[in-house]
């Protein structure tokens, strides 16, 4: 799971550095805040997984992990809006390719040997 937020994190980079702005749909600022707080929601995808991982069973870290897990998925919708290069294209698809099987095990299997994933 360390690898995955550490990889999320460099292509959130590429999606920053690589932005320019001339997109009509977000401007470079409101795409730099979300793909910085899209870091920060996988860390707390990740926080509360472990978490629930240690026998903290506390309903609200289950209505805080859909909460995180929602607010990511909508904030990457948000950044395809904002795709004037290649490079930020292929980043925000490498982004998606790591999200999707870090969220089902983040919003599924809470279990201590599926937290190494």
């Amino acid at each position: 799971m360390k690898n995955t937020i550490y990889t999320l994190f460099q292509s959130f980079l590429g999606i920053i550095v690589g932005a320019k702005a001339d997109d009509t749909k977000l401007t470079i600022n409101q795409a730099i805040r979300i793909a910085a707080d899209q870091t920060v929601q996988s860390q707390r995808v990740a926080r509360i997984y472990l978490s629930l991982c240690n026998d903290m069973m506390e309903p609200k870290f289950y209505r805080e992990r859909d909460a995180a897990i929602e607010l990511f998925d909508r904030q990457l919708r948000q950044l395809s809006y904002y795709t004037p290069t290649e490079e930020i294209k292929s980043n925000l698809q490498r982004v998606r390719d790591l999200w999707e099987p870090y969220k089902k095990i983040a919003g599924w299997s809470i279990k201590k040997d599926a937290a190494s994933k």
